[in-house]
This record gives structure tokens, sequence and C-alpha cells, in this order.
């Protein structure tokens, strides 16, 4: 059932249909793979996340740092 991996489906859906595999005729598989890399790190480091408070991660990070060095002082 769709509803036990709703986390891979959420990413199967957008990168399958919205995003990677949909939107491009591809030729070469090694196309494919630099696209899939590109859509991964940009998933995964600079999307809004909702359990981050709607920061990408790399902005949570940053917060984070920047929190824990004026405690650190």
């Amino acid at each position: 059932m769709p509803s036990q991996h709703s986390f891979v489906e959420r990413f199967n859906g957008s990168y399958n249909r919205r995003t990677i595999l949909d939107a491009y005729i591809f030729r070469k598989l090694n196309v494919v793979r630099e696209l899939t890399e590109s859509y991964m790190m940009d998933y995964n480091e600079n999307r809004p996340h909702y359990s981050l408070g709607d920061m990408s991660p790399n902005e949570y990070r940053r917060e984070y740092e920047i929190k824990n060095a004026t405690l650190a002082v």
C-alpha cells in the first residue's frame, strides 16, 4: 500500500511524474544519472522540509550553528 511508504511514494511521485522521468526524453543513461544526482542534491539540501519549519536542510543547519555558537560563548 502506498500509505505504508508515504515518504518514498512522495519522492517517487515528485521524481517520476513531475520533475525528471516524465519531463525528459533520454538518449543516454549517463544523462539520467546526472539529472538524478542534481535532483537528489536539491531535494535533500535546498528544498524546504515541513519537519524543519519549512526551511531547507542547509538553512536549518545555518540557523542551528548560529544559535549554538551564541550559546557556546
